[in-house]
């Protein structure tokens, strides 16, 4: 999550969501910032991406339209802190701290996250890409982007319900999907029938992997967010979607 990026279309859809979830639980979210991306500018030391452009809600206004209004109130002032200001989602408790570069100093960084959000019910991980990929090393230049899946195991472990934003591959959906179903559940120790998938299809496909802590919490999750999408749907479209995978849960 990166300061550039605040407020923008995807932040609109992801603020929904936690702030439904709000309801039931205390959210506690970990912005993954990166700081400043220099290996993101081009020569003329321009960003090379637009990312972060879409920030006209109108057409989307009834997901959220307090929401709405206050992410367009901020205009070219967007920032981490500045959502936080905002106070969108009552009593969550925020961890906004860079990501340091090397995994000894990216472990303390962790450490302190954890301590920040343990009376949390339900953590939130907002990394710029998502979840690690087979291309980039844990500790390498570019990992600010990802967050790990031994981190995602420390969160489980604590007890925590654990969210995690994921930006779309270019892959079939369903091999995307089971790819990183697999992987949470070899690496993070996570319990396949308690995972489940919100994807928002506005301009740039987002996915949020929510990996609940038991049974109860993963049903009483579906049902906010079942609840979330019937009373934001036009017909026979919405905002965003619970997607169809094979958990097994009842």
């Amino acid at each position: 999550m990166q300061d550039r990026y605040a407020g923008d279309i995807g932040d609109y859809g992801k603020l929904g969501l936690l702030r439904k979830l709000s309801e039931k639980y205390i959210i506690g979210i970990n912005w993954y910032n990166p700081g400043e991306l220099d290996f993101e500018r081009d020569k003329n030391g321009k960003f090379k991406q637009e990312d972060g452009r879409y920030r006209d809600f109108t057409t989307f206004k009834d997901y959220a339209p307090d929401i709405a209004t206050a992410l367009e109130s901020l205009k070219d002032k967007h920032s981490i802190k500045m959502l936080e200001k905002k106070k969108l989602i009552r009593n969550a408790v925020y961890y906004n701290r860079i990501i340091p570069r090397g995994n000894d100093k990216r472990s303390i960084w962790h450490t302190t996250a954890m301590k920040k959000l343990e009376k949390c019910d339900v953590v939130f991980l907002d990394p710029d890409n998502g979840l690690l990929c087979n291309s980039v090393k844990m500790g390498s230049v570019k990992s600010v982007k990802y967050s790990y899946y031994c981190e995602v195991k420390d969160y489980l472990k604590n007890g925590k319900t654990v969210i995690i934003y994921n930006h779309r591959s270019r892959k079939k959906e369903d091999v995307y999907f089971n790819e990183i179903i697999e992987k949470l559940c070899e690496e993070s120790c996570a319990d396949r029938n308690l995972i489940q998938i919100v994807t928002f299809r506005r301009f740039s496909v987002r996915d949020y992997f929510i990996v609940s802590k038991d049974k109860n919490t993963h049903n009483t999750i579906q049902n906010l967010i079942e609840s979330l999408i019937k009373n934001t749907s036009k017909g026979n479209k919405s905002f965003c979607t619970l997607a169809n995978i094979e958990s097994g849960a009842d």
